[in-house]
């Protein structure tokens, strides 16, 4: 996953992180790869984080979580919410099956 300029001023911008800093900003990159990808995990599907929808804002949780060294309660604490869009995500590939 390319983490794009936006979705890491959209990341610093939850986060409330108002200063430029590379290696800040390099390592919020890699917490939100490792972040998505935990979720095309979990979830069997990959996701753009363009959209404001309940992927984008897990995102933004799962890396404010990894971000203050506590990405182990992420699970507990989402599971409703990544159980939610795992279910949105079987439906929808339920739905595009002939």
């Amino acid at each position: 996953m390319t983490v794009s300029d936006e979705l890491l001023q959209e990341v610093k911008d939850y986060l409330r992180i108002t200063w430029d800093d590379t290696t800040e900003d390099n390592r919020l990159k890699n917490i939100i790869n490792r972040v998505g990808a935990y979720m095309e995990r979990v979830t069997g599907t990959s996701f753009a984080f363009v959209e404001e929808d309940e992927a984008k804002q897990l995102l933004f949780d799962g890396t404010r979580y990894a971000h203050n060294n506590a990405f182990e309660y992420f699970q507990e604490n989402f599971l409703g919410q990544i159980q939610s869009l795992q279910f949105k995500v079987a439906v929808a590939d339920a739905e595009s099956q002939p």
